[in-house]
This record gives C-alpha cells, sequence and structure tokens, in this order.
C-alpha cells in the first residue's frame, strides 16, 4: 500500500514517483508467514510564499557548494531546517539535515515542502524539477536567529569551465583524483601498458558508480578487455558520492554528466595520452554513462563504445511493452530480501564500515542478477524444480540459499531503523511491510526454544531423527500423505512448529517494546496477520495447499491503533484477510489522485472498522479459494501418481463461513458442510444430514465468488500482468513466497 504525505490543503500523494530522485505466542492457527505492517506518524507541509523567512539574520557558519544543478551544504547543525530561498525570496525547499549536518538540493517542487535528507529519508513525491540555474540563498530557520549563507549562483551543463582548468591538473599512473568544475574531487586508477617513458598510448576512460578506480582490482569489464587488446591505457573513474569519489550520488543527474565532460578534458590533457583524445568503454551501467557524457560533446571525446545499455528510459524501464512496470515495489522507498543465497541487505546492517558497506551491498545486487536465471530455471522447469526436492539437495537450498530469510536479523535491523528514525524530527508518515517465514518447514528454532516447548526431545534420538527427516524431504512438506502420521511423529512435527513460533514470539517482542516508546504509537496502526495457516497432518494432509480446512485459512488478524480501536477488543465476527488492504488506506486519509479505480467509499466501507462498529459490511461473511499448486502436482505425479485422484489434487477448493457454519465446494460441488462452534476441527461433515442449509450456504458461495470474479475482471480490464516480461515482480514475488 503506498504512504501517504499531508500536504498544505491536506492532499495526499504516493510515496514514489518514478520520475524523482532520491533526497537523501499463537499455536496452529499462527500463520507460517507472518506479516506485520505499519502505518506510522503524519507530517505537514507549509507555503513557500515569498519573504517566508525573518529579516534578523545572522552570516551562516555552513558551508555551500553550488555544482551543476546542484547545491551542498555541509557542516550545519544536524537536524535543522535547511531552506532554499531564490533571488525574489521566495522559499523553494526545505531540507532536514542529516546526521552528519549535511544536506543536498538538486530538487524544487511546485510548491514548498519539507523532506528528510539522509538514511530513511522519504523520496519527494510531489510535481518538480531539477534544481535550474540561478541565483539562491540558504537559510537555517532552525536557528535563532535565522542564520543564511551569502547568494551563490548554480551552474548549468554547459557552464564549461576555461580551458586552462583542465591543463592545470595532472594525473600519473595509478591512484589518483580528477577535480571537476564545483571543486569535488573524483578518484580514479590509471593503468598503462608500459612505462610512462614509452608513451603516449591510446586511451580509454570506464566511468561508473561501481568500482572502476578500485586500485586491488582490474577494472570493470570494459577497462578489462581493452587491457587484453594490448596497448590500451585504461583509466577508471568512479562517479561522484561513490568509491572514493567526493560529492553526492545522484543517479543521471546533470552534475555527473558535467563531470563526464570535465574527466574527458583533464585525461586528454595529459602527456601520456595518444594525440590528447581519449575514447569511451564500458557495458551496462559504464555503457550509459557514455550516452550521457557524450550528450555534452567534450571536444577531446574521440568515440564511444557503449554496450547493454537502455535507448529509452521510459519504453524499456518505466513502460516496458506498455505497461507501467511498478512491480512489487510500489509504494515503497526501500524493497529488502533477507532470503536466498545473496541477500540483499540495508548498509546499516553489514558490521563494514562505509564504504565497504556501499560495496558489499552493489556486488550483492549483482550476484543476485546473475543468479536470477537460476532461480527461474528451477522454478518453471518441472524436472528442476523435481530434482531440488530430493534429499541430498534440500539442505544447500533451504540453509545456504536462506529458503526462510533471515527473520531474527531483519525484525533486528527494522528495530535499528526505528530507534535512529525517533532520533530525528518526525515529518513524513511511513509505512512498513514485514514478511516473516519462520514457521515454515524445516524448522530449527534455537535449542532454548525446543527445550521449553518440547524437554523431552533432546534425550529422545528418534524424535531428532524424525525432524532430520521431515528438515531433509521437502516433498513431504506440501504432498498428501499416503498413511497418517505416528504419533511421536505427529507430537514432534507439531511441538517444533510451537518452538518456532516461541522463537519468533520472542524477537517480535523487541520490536512491539521499540513500537511502545515511540512518539506517534497512539496514532500508528499495527496490524499482524497471517497469510495461510500450516497443516500438520490433519486432513491427510501436509502444508499449505490442496485444502480448505481452517489449519489452512483459519489465520489470526491482530490490530493495535490506541487512537482508534479500544485495548482488549475482541470480535468474533469472521471477516476476510483483503480487508487488510482496505483498512490501511482508510487509515492513511484521503486517497491520492493515482490511485486509479479505487473507490474511497469501498475503501472505507470495507474497513475492520466498520465491522468493529458492528456494520459488517459481508453480513459476517468470509470467503477463501484454493488453487492447487500445479508445479507441486506434477511432482507428486512423478513420484506417488496415485495420490493425485484419491486426494482430489488438481480440484479448485472454495469455502465460505458464515456464524458458526462453513461450506467447502470442491469443482464447485457442495462437498462438505460443518458447525464451527460444535466440530471446530471440522471432523463431521454435516451435508447431507443438513440439505437446506448445505443448500442455502452454496447459494451463498456461488453468490460470492460471482461478484469477487466480477470486480477481478473489472479490475483487470486493460491491464496484463505477464510475470516473464515482468522480472522485478517475478523476484519480489517469490521473497515472499508466493511462486517457487
Amino acid at each position: 500500500m503506498p504512504t501517504g504525505r499531508a500536504l498544505p490543503e491536506g492532499r495526499a500523494v504516493p510515496a514514489r514517483h518514478p520520475h524523482r530522485r532520491r533526497l537523501g505466542g499463537l499455536r496452529r492457527a499462527a500463520a507460517v508467514a507472518t506479516s506485520l505492517a505499519l502505518l506510522l506518524g503524519a507530517c505537514t507541509g507549509d507555503d513557500g510564499e515569498a519573504g517566508g523567512g525573518s529579516d534578523d539574520t545572522v552570516a551562516a557558519t555552513f558551508d555551500v557548494r553550488p555544482g551543476v544543478e546542484i547545491a551542498t551544504v555541509t557542516g550545519a547543525e544536524p537536524g535543522h531546517d535547511l531552506t532554499l530561498v531564490d533571488a525574489e525570496g521566495t522559499r523553494l525547499l526545505t531540507l532536514v539535515t542529516d546526521d552528519e549536518g549535511q544536506a543536498n538540493f538538486a530538487y524544487v517542487p511546485d510548491e514548498h515542502l519539507t523532506y528528510e535528507t539522509g538514511t530513511g529519508g522519504t523520496l519527494p513525491t510531489a510535481e518538480g524539477q531539477p534544481l535550474s540555474p540561478g541565483t539562491y540563498t540558504i537559510r537555517d530557520e532552525s536557528a535563532d536567529p535565522v542564520a543564511e549563507s551569502e547568494p551563490f549562483d548554480v551552474m548549468a551543463i554547459d557552464d564549461v569551465p576555461d580551458e586552462s582548468f583542465y591543463d592545470e591538473q595532472e594525473v600519473g599512473e595509478g591512484f589518483g583524483y580528477v577535480t571537476t568544475r564545483d571543486g569535488v574531487t573524483l578518484s580514479v586508477m590509471v593503468r598503462l601498458p608500459g612505462p610512462i617513458e614509452d608513451g603516449p598510448y591510446p586511451t580509454v576512460v570506464e566511468y561508473s558508480g561501481y568500482g572502476p578506480s578500485n586500485p586491488g582490482g582490474d577494472g570493470e569489464p570494459g577497462s578489462m578487455i581493452a587491457g587484453l587488446l594490448g596497448g590500451y591505457a585504461t583509466v577508471g573513474v568512479n562517479m561522484r558520492g561513490t568509491g572514493c569519489s567526493g560529492g553526492v550520488f545522484d543517479v543521471f543527474s546533470a552534475a555527473q554528466q558535467a563531470d563526464g565532460y570535465d574527466v574527458i578534458e583533464a585525461i586528454a590533457r595529459q602527456p601520456w595520452v595518444k594525440g590528447n583524445r581519449v575514447g569511451m568503454v564500458g557495458l551496462s551501467y559504464s555503457g550509459i554513462t557514455q550516452l550521457y557524457v557524450a550528450a555534452t560533446r567534450p571536444p577531446s571525446l574521440a568515440a564511444i563504445t557503449p554496450l547493454s545499455v537502455i535507448d529509452d528510459t521510459y519504453r524499456s524501464t518505466l513502460y516496458p511493452g506498455g505497461i507501467l512496470n511498478n512491480g512489487f515495489k510500489r509504494g515503497f522507498n526501500r524493497f529488502y530480501n533477507y532470503g536466498g543465497a545473496f541477500p540483499s541487505l540495508p548498509e546499516q546492517s553489514s558490521p563494514l564500515p562505509w564504504p565497504l558497506n556501499h560495496l558489499l551491498a552493489s556486488y550483492t545486487q549483482f550476484l543476485r542478477r546473475i543468479s536470477y536465471p537460476i532461480q527461474n530455471f528451477f522454478g518453471r522447469s518441472d524436472l528442476a524444480f523435481r530434482l531440488s526436492l530430493n534429499a541430498w539437495l534440500t539442505p544447500l537450498w533451504s540453509r545456504f540459499a536462506n529458503f526462510k530469510g533471515q527473520n531474527e536479523r531483519s525484525v533486528g535491523d527494522l528495530v535499528t531503523f526505528l530507534q535512529q528514525r525517533e532520533q530525528r524530527p518526525a515529518r513524513q508518515p511511513l509505512f512498513l511491510f514485514v514478511n516473516l517465514m519462520e514457521t515454515h518447514l524445516p524448522f530449527s528454532p534455537p535449542q532454548p526454544f525446543i527445550d521449553r516447548v518440547a524437554p523431552y526431545f533432546r534425550r529422545d534420538r528418534e524424535a531428532r531423527e524424525i525432524l532430520r527427516r521431515w528438515n531433509r524431504e521437502a516433498y513431504r512438506w506440501a504432498a498428501p500423505l499416503a498413511e497418517p502420521l505416528g504419533e511421536l511423529e505427529a507430537r514432534v512435527l507439531s511441538d517444533l512448529y510451537d518452538a518456532e513460533v516461541a522463537y519468533q514470539d520472542d524477537y517480535l517482542g523487541r520490536l512491539f517494546d521499540t513500537l511502545r516508546e515511540r512518539r506517534q504509537r497512539d496514532n500508528t496502526l499495527t496490524v499482524i496477520v497471517g497469510d495461510h495457516g500450516d497443516g500438520l497432518g490433519e486432513h491427510g494432509y501436509m502444508g499449505h495447499a490442496f485444502v480448505a480446512y481452517q489449519e489452512l485459512v483459519h489465520v489470526p488478524l491482530l490490530l493495535h491503533w490506541p487512537r482508534r480501536i479500544r485495548a482488549g477488543t475482541r470480535e468474533a465476527t469472521p471477516v476476510s484477510t483483503r480487508r487488510v488492504f482496505h483498512t490501511m488506506v482508510e487509515a492513511a486519509g484521503r486517497l491520492p489522485e493515482a490511485a486509479g479505480k479505487v473507490s474511497p467509499a469501498e475503501v472505507r466501507s470495507l474497513s475492520f472498522l466498520e465491522t468493529l462498529l458492528g456494520r459488517d459490511p459481508e453480513q459476517g461473511r468470509a470467503y477463501a479459494e484454493v488453487y492447487p499448486p500445479l508445479n507441486f502436482v506434477r511432482a507428486i505425479e512423478s513420484r506417488q501418481p496415485e495420490l493425485l485422484e484419491r486426494f482430489r489434487c488438481l480440484s479448485l477448493r472454495r469455502a465460505l463461513v458464515q456464524g458458526p457454519d462453513k461450506l467447502i465446494m470442491v469443482d464447485g460441488a457442495a462437498d462438505e458442510l460443518f458447525r464451527l462452534d460444535e466440530d471446530p476441527h471440522e471432523l463431521r461433515d454435516l451435508r447431507d444430514s443438513e440439505p437446506e442449509k448445505t443448500q442455502q450456504m452454496a447459494e451463498l458461495l456461488e453468490r460470492a465468488a460471482s461478484s469477487l470474479e466480477r470486480q477481478r475482471l473489472s479490475l483487470a480490464a486493460g491491464a496484463t500482468l505477464d510475470l516473464d516480461a515482468d522480472e522485478g515482480l517475478l523476484q519480489q514475488l517469490r521473497a515472499l513466497g508466493y511462486i517457487e
């Protein structure tokens, strides 16, 4: 769900815009994948009328470095409001300085707004444009009296220095620096094919934000290829804000373009450069930068060789095939995946210092990209998927590839983030989504939690062997049981599941303690919900497929919102988890204009608050549908084909709960009727003994299914979801466990 932010007149807008640049202990009923969402706090903007500051100002002591369409402040007080003011005295934008007293002005909204900068800062969402060339001042409006900088001029890309600026720079073999027109120094690594006195040599430049100037490496692919060809001098340059280069990183910005011009002109004037002309090499990132630099027309640039580049960012990235590429990350500033062989983690989660943590994060993203084809192969190939279910392979992908993620670590990182955020003034609301998979098989909770729940386990060798087999035989995690579980087997699986729940409860307690201490505690909506339950042999099934019994579809739902919901309130009315969306959107305030077909009236009516007020919009009915996982069906077909018909593994199941009654339909036919208040484990089928009730519930279920299908078709009109063409969405859904 997208975050909203309050604008001066109270409108809400999404917290992410594709064109903008960054500033800155429940038992069995507990779901095996626990999701926790938080909608935190609020913020306000203010007007940007001319003359908004005080006339009683003093000279600022912070430093301002203007550049090409940017102005960077250093040396200010942390957490102070710095306001950019144009030559007419109009307040354009206020940035809250980061923990080091820094702020970077590169974007100006159409109306004055305030943003936090640094780690945890919020992406701009309002319409605006890059900082235009012109004269400005910056005011520290948190100071008393207000402190104001001297007027300064922001440059344009074509504000090129005199040639003497480049003539005076000396760059020799090895590691060094090039100075750009605004004084920022960029790290460079010069590798010559022979002694400098045997030059000059034909020279190529590779310019990117990865590690081209890393003196401990061999350069990036473009430079390596040029070196292998023989006779070429190569110059690896880290763009501003990356590696050992100064300045602020802002991808594909005007400043980066101008820096590229300056690098070409400074390098071309070195005595070891043949003909005082250079070329550019590189692929992907350093291929794209060639296009941006060449657009500035450096006189000393002889040629470019861009490989694997984006030719049209609108058609190839934003709207590939004419479809908006928002992926699962729509509405999120960050999406971290703690699962996989190469988990994507926050930089602050790394024990390494900066910039090593930044480099590690970049390298990990590279490894994740090259691992995607392998994941896709196992997800799409029946043979590969069946092979992955073999006992000798299961430990590899379940443990070493972090199948269940690093749940305790992710919660710990979230606690750290919230604690750090509390140290800064709260300017924007915050939406967080956490998906935990702790209670999935394989079960491996820490020993103290096993001792607490199953004290016999430590000394019972047979029990330990049962768990070892189940943890290795991934096929059994979702396949129907040909024979019922043995008594000890059922006990071990149930107890170890409970130990996993206890372990998860323990580290979630630290998160809840942190939320309890927040300034915005009373105005924070916390939702804890399971996306499904898990079968451990009940009704002859394991895992979360093929059935619509309570162990799968009846999940916990907890809401905490002191400002709106009285503590201790317990609601017996069955509700659908799809209404979590409506509840969160309703809590955020007015819908943004970009919400499209989402109806504000529908959002309000389907909010859980309506049920709590005694106005349940669905008359106390909850609907569920369970589709068969076809890749697992094919695995069963290859191993135990006799189970497919016996357990109806290819059938679509739908269920409806109304009050104490529950009906399950299989392939459109009423199959089982239960009274949950008298038979919570669904062991006594009443379909044949209560035909009238069965018919009544079947009609209600079919009506609900038809209504939802009409909604689905309406929402899908004109839109196509092509997972094969949307790699980002595919990986996000896989990370959350919704596809293999």
